[in-house]
C-alpha cells in the first residue's frame, strides 16, 4: 500500500482484467481479419475472375454474398470496439494504480489522467504512448526485466494506431468527396485493417507483460 497526498493506493492483480482485455482483443482481431479477407477477396475476383461475361455470372451471387457478410460483420466491430475501449481504460487505470502503490518510483500520470489524455485533441496524439510507455518501464524495471527500457513494442503499437486512425479518417474523406475513387478506397480501407490488427495483437502482447510483471513483483514482496 502506498500514500500519496490525493489518495492512498492499494494493490489489485491486474492479471484478471489483461486477460479479459486479451479475449475481447482476440475477437477484434478475429473480426477484422474476416472483414479484411470479405474486402480481398471480392476485388480479386472482380478484377481477375470477373472480367468476362462467364466469370461475371458465375461469381455474381458470391460476391454479393461477401459484401452482405462483411457490412453485419460491422455490427460486431462496433461492439468489440466499444467493448475493448472501456477494458483497456479500466485496466490502465488498474495497473497505474498498482504502480503506485509500490511506492519504488514517481508515477507522473495520475489514475483519472491515463484515461482523460485520450480525449485531449492533439495531445492525445502522443499523451497515450507516454502513459503506457510509464506503465511499462515502471513495472519492468520492478522485477529487473532487461526489456523495460526497450520500447520497440510500444513504438509499434502506437504507430500502427496512428495509422489505422489516418488511413480511416482518408477512407471517409474519399467517400464523402469522390465515392467514384474505389481503389484509392480499398487501398486505405485494406491498409486501415492491416494496421488494427497489427496494433491490437501487440497491445495484447503489451497488456500481458505488464500485468505478468506487477503480479511477479507483488509476489515477491508477499
Amino acid at each position: 500500500m502506498s500514500s500519496y497526498p490525493e489518495e492512498i493506493y492499494e494493490y489489485e492483480d491486474p492479471r484478471p482484467l489483461a486477460r479479459w482485455l486479451n479475449r475481447i482483443l482476440y475477437l477484434c482481431v478475429i473480426e477484422m481479419a474476416l472483414e479484411l479477407a470479405l474486402t480481398i477477396i471480392p476485388q480479386y475476383l472482380l478484377a481477375y475472375r470477373m472480367n468476362n461475361a462467364d466469370g461475371y455470372f458465375r461469381y455474381l451471387k458470391p460476391v454479393k454474398i461477401m459484401n452482405e457478410s462483411r457490412d453485419a460483420l460491422g455490427v460486431f466491430y462496433w461492439v468489440f470496439l466499444v467493448l475493448s475501449v472501456l477494458m483497456v481504460f479500466i485496466w490502465l487505470r488498474r495497473a497505474n494504480e498498482n504502480l503506485r502503490s509500490f511506492d519504488q518510483i514517481k508515477v507522473r500520470f495520475t489514475p483519472a489522467g491515463a484515461i482523460y489524455w485520450w480525449f485531449i485533441p492533439l495531445m492525445n496524439i502522443f499523451r497515450p504512448y507516454q502513459i503506457m510507455g510509464e506503465l511499462w518501464r515502471g513495472s519492468l524495471a520492478l522485477i529487473k526485466n532487461e526489456n523495460s527500457d526497450n520500447e520497440n513494442l510500444l513504438f509499434r503499437w502506437w504507430f500502427c494506431f496512428l495509422a489505422c486512425a489516418i488511413c480511416v479518417k482518408i477512407t471517409t474523406h474519399t467517400l464523402t468527396e469522390n465515392p467514384a475513387a474505389t481503389a484509392t478506397i480499398i487501398i486505405f480501407t485494406t491498409l486501415a485493417q492491416l494496421s488494427y490488427l497489427t496494433s491490437a495483437l501487440t497491445l495484447i502482447k503489451i497488456t500481458r507483460t505488464i500485468s505478468d510483471a506487477q503480479a511477479e513483483y507483488y509476489a515477491r514482496q508477499a
